[in-house]
């Protein structure tokens, strides 16, 4: 269970209520639940004792409870037998904790460190999740490649005729894959680019990071003065984690930060952050659609040909398999 070892996001704070809800990753079913202090506890959604959904119970003190025996397992396994006595459950035993609006969970022996959020000075602008119907692997793809941005994007990206001139480069290290893409952001209208500071004939940067363990990408996003090379003030920074639902389906978490200097802190709670959230909202939404358009959602990259914004997607699978899955 090496994927289980990884620190994921899998389900928004705010969402889950009195009620256990059911999530799944790599394939697998987990409830989580809170107690009646509000602490979140992860399980594995299975009764030891039948097999009921523990996610169809409800929650007693800190105790779960199976709605098919009465069964009450605790988050670290401990069963109460309404006929008498204790058992200790056998199955993997997870560990839960909030932040930054989202239940994370991992193995509870587990060690491995939590994902740095290097957001010091940076306005929090949305967190959102979506469940794509495709591969790991084709998600990734997707979302460690600009050429799409021509076609697929609306707002942020580059125009297909500027393409050709677009710098690329990629640096592989053992436990990461970085892409930095430059040339002139595309077209956009004047309310746009007022609103983000930019001029038309600005550069976009897009320089991103993919780490394994677990999968996300961190891209640092922002404009340059095509004339002296100096960075515009404004600027984006998305995480964006990559959770396998299995082998069809994957749901992602988008963490949105943004650094703003145009409008102060009333603008920026009153018109920044709903207008910053609906692109960001509306540039994934476009993604997702394209996504699940493709015909042939084979993982392999066999028989492809790929261009030079492609240069990714090799490194991507060897970490996955190698950091990720530990094969």
């Amino acid at each position: 269970m090496q994927e289980f070892t990884h620190w994921h996001p899998v389900y928004l704070s705010e969402n889950l209520k009195e009620k256990p809800v059911s999530i799944k990753l790599n394939n697998f079913s987990i409830v989580l639940f809170r107690n009646k202090n509000k602490t979140v506890s992860a399980l594995v959604n299975e009764c030891p004792h039948r097999r009921m959904k523990l996610s169809e119970g409800k929650v007693e003190e800190d105790r779960i409870v199976c709605p098919y025996h009465g069964w009450k397992i605790s988050k670290s396994g401990n069963c109460t037998i309404p006929s008498g006595g204790e058992q200790k459950s056998k199955h993997p035993k997870f560990t839960a904790f909030e932040i930054h609006g989202v239940i994370w969970i991992r193995l509870l022996e587990s060690e491995t460190g939590f994902p740095i959020f290097d957001i010091e000075d940076l306005h929090h602008i949305s967190t959102v999740s979506n469940v794509i119907n495709s591969p790991l692997e084709i998600v990734l793809d997707n979302f460690t490649e600009t050429e799409h941005t021509s076609s697929v994007h609306a707002l942020l990206g580059y125009d297909s005729e500027d393409l050709p001139n677009i710098e690329i480069e990629l640096t592989t290290k053992e436990n990461s894959v970085r892409l930095y893409n430059r040339g002139k952001q595309k077209k956009i209208p004047f309310i746009v680019r007022s609103f983000l500071d930019i001029n038309k004939n600005d550069k976009f940067i897009d320089d991103w990071t993919t780490y394994f363990s677990p999968i996300y990408t961190v891209y640092d996003q922002y404009w340059e003065d095509s004339k002296t090379g100096e960075k515009r003030k404004n600027f984006l920074k998305i995480y964006v984690f990559f959770n396998p639902i299995d082998k069809d389906n994957t749901e992602i978490f988008a963490f949105t930060f943004m650094k703003y200097n145009k409008l102060g802190k009333f603008g920026l709670n009153l018109l920044v952050k709903p207008s910053m959230k609906y692109i960001v909202d509306l540039e994934v939404g476009l993604d997702k659609q394209m996504i699940e358009k493709i015909e042939n959602k084979e993982t392999s990259l066999s028989g492809q040909k790929l261009s030079k914004f492609d240069k990714a997607l090799g490194p991507n699978r060897s970490k996955i398999k190698k950091i990720y899955y530990g094969r």
